[in-house]
């Protein structure tokens, strides 16, 4: 058993061989061409114009033939006989030594077999006979297991050599794995992906910036194949030099044998004669593997040329492009400076040429308004290149913040008409439903009001209201444009035996007296509202009106007051009619009844 182990100890690393290093460059050129070759087979994900295609499919047809001359040049450095000699000698040793491993069985069961037949013959001798016998059947058992062992790791390496072959069955795997390298080429070959989409000249400052990067990795990727194939070019020469240097020498020793005189001596004639068909076999044999690899060297140069041209042509596309994308760039920065300039231009004239502050800030609200939308727009429309696809988006954007906002958009829309010619002004006296005030601030969407009472004096609370009444909401009241003041009344029951004359001369004269402190004033703001608004209107003096009712007769007085001070004036006519009821002879009111101020109806 000892033996045994030690057969099976020195057999198995004959198995075990690895790849013969003089196999190692070829398959090692066939991995890189396959490589290559699929390289430029996925170059179809970069293609960013239509001549893209063709540069791509004219490489693809080039690196067929040239991977297609690839495994015809390995197979004819496997037909030398240099590349797998050393694993075919492992294979025959092994078959060799199973053979004689065969034989010494057969031969050590004839000894087997002699010994028995003369231990039955010569009884006298029949115990040194089975001694012989004994041990002539120990050593066949030795030889039987050292053949079983022999026979079965021969017929395991023949069994691997029969799927792999050697460097021959490496080569026809390989080349199974790009199958189409050996299909006819069609007559009209499809190109090998589809035309890209031609470049837009609308395209925004986003589509050119996504453009420049593609053709950038455009450009990467086919440097990268350049330097791939310039990689096999030059493993395709490694393995071509010693081939060139062996036909070389091939040919110069025909050329000596051609160059040798001629003899007449049968003898020399028939060596030279084997000499030169040594000669052409191995000739045939060199150039078979050569002249592949030699097409193969055409093939990607050709390749490499085509390449630099893909390569030219995609940096004169990437400066095109750089080009629009620096001048769209420059025109929106110049568009920008543009507007900002106009808006600084336009807020100068505001102070210069505005002296009225609440227009002054009108105009500025607007230029801020004007100016940002005009800078957005520039902006979305220099960026985007899809104008139609952003109209769309837009719009269901804007449909989802009407509903939304549908409030503050109508706050934002009734501020422009709360601040326009018929608008309110802070500081003037409005009245907003119930509520009675001065204007402290005009918001965007809310309006602040000081809160007055009857007497005109402030509540101390502000009213915030949003500026969506003036379409909805509580009725909003307000002087007349360019005014500030309001007419009030005073209403007097007389009894119906009353001088209602003396009455209304005594009534009229003490109002008037009140009213006079300010006519000036009324006046001329009644003349300005009278020439703005092109109408007629009610001179602003006191007016008295009688009525009969049941109490008795209703004398009403009607006077303008400035609204500033409407209070401290209904104070002052107030007084002036008392002292003109009571003045001698005295006013005959009717029962009970009192005078009233209210604001005029």
């Amino acid at each position: 058993m000892r033996k045994l182990a030690l057969l099976a100890l020195i057999a198995f690393p004959l198995a075990a061989d690895q790849v013969p290093p003089r196999e190692q460059p070829i398959l090692a050129h066939l991995n890189q061409a396959i490589g290559w070759y699929r390289r430029l087979g996925a170059q179809a994900q970069v293609v960013t114009e239509p001549s893209d295609v063709i540069f791509i499919d004219h490489d693809v047809q080039l690196a067929r033939q040239a991977v297609a001359q690839a495994f015809d040049g390995a197979r004819g450095l496997a037909a030398l006989g240099s590349a797998h000699s050393l694993s075919q000698d492992t294979k025959s040793a092994l078959a060799q030594r199973a053979a004689d491993a065969a034989d010494a069985v057969q031969k050590t069961q004839a000894e087997v077999d002699a010994l028995q037949r003369q231990a039955a013959a010569a009884p006298r001798r029949r115990t040194v006979l089975e001694q012989q016998l004994a041990e002539t059947r120990s050593e066949l058992a030795f030889a039987q297991a050292r053949a079983q062992a022999l026979k079965t790791l021969s017929d395991f390496t023949a069994q691997v050599g029969a799927g792999s072959a050697g460097l021959l069955g490496q080569i026809d795997e390989l080349e199974r794995s790009v199958p189409e390298v050996r299909a006819p080429a069609p007559a009209s070959p499809p190109p090998a992906v589809s035309p890209a989409t031609p470049r837009r000249t609308g395209q925004g400052v986003i589509g050119l910036a996504e453009e420049l990067f593609a053709i950038g990795r455009k450009a990467r990727e086919i440097r990268e194949s350049l330097s791939q194939t310039a990689e096999l070019r030059a493993a395709s020469e490694r393995l071509r030099a010693p081939l060139g240097s062996e036909l070389r020498t091939t040919l110069q020793q025909g050329e000596e044998l051609a160059a040798a005189p001629d003899v007449s001596n049968s003898r020399v004639l028939a060596d030279r004669k084997q000499r030169l068909d040594q000669l052409t076999a191995e000739f045939k044999k060199v150039s078979g593997a050569l002249l592949p690899l030699g097409k193969e060297a055409v093939l990607l140069d050709a390749v490499r040329a085509n390449l630099a041209q893909w390569d030219a042509a995609s940096d004169g596309e990437y400066a095109t492009v750089l080009r629009s994308l620096a001048v769209r760039a420059a025109l929106l920065v110049a568009l920008i400076g543009l507007l900002l300039g106009g808006s600084e231009l336009w807020r100068r004239a505001t102070f210069r040429y505005v002296r009225d502050p609440r227009r002054r800030r009108v105009s500025l609200l607007v230029r801020r308004i004007v100016v940002t939308a005009a800078v957005t727009i520039a902006i979305v429309f220099s960026l985007v290149s899809e104008i139609g696809s952003l109209a769309t988006f837009a719009g269901f954007i804007t449909a989802g913040l009407a509903v939304a906002l549908q409030n503050v958009i109508l706050s934002v829309a009734a501020y422009f008409f709360l601040i326009g010619r018929y608008g309110v002004r802070v500081g003037e006296r409005v009245q907003i439903g119930n509520v009675i005030g001065d204007v402290l601030e005009i918001g965007l969407v809310r309006l602040h009001v000081m809160e007055t009472g009857a007497d005109g004096l402030p509540t101390g609370r502000v009213v915030v209201f949003s500026n969506s009444v003036v379409f909805s909401g509580p009725n909003l009241f307000k002087p007349l444009p360019g005014t500030n003041f309001a007419w009030h009344q005073i209403k007097v029951t007389l009894a119906t035996d009353a001088d209602h004359r003396l009455a209304e001369q005594r009534l009229l004269r003490a109002v008037q007296t009140v009213v006079e402190e300010y006519r000036t004033s009324i006046e001329r703001q009644h003349a300005e509202v009278e020439k703005a608004l092109a109408i007629p209107l009610q001179p602003p003096s006191p007016q008295s009106r009688l009525r009969l009712t049941e109490a008795g007769l209703e004398m009403t007085v009607r006077y303008p007051v400035p609204l500033e001070d409407a209070g401290a004036v209904d104070d002052r006519v107030t007084r002036a009619l008392l002292d003109a009821v009571e003045h001698e002879p005295r006013l005959k009111l009717a029962g009970a009844a009192a005078a009233t101020v209210q604001p005029a109806r």
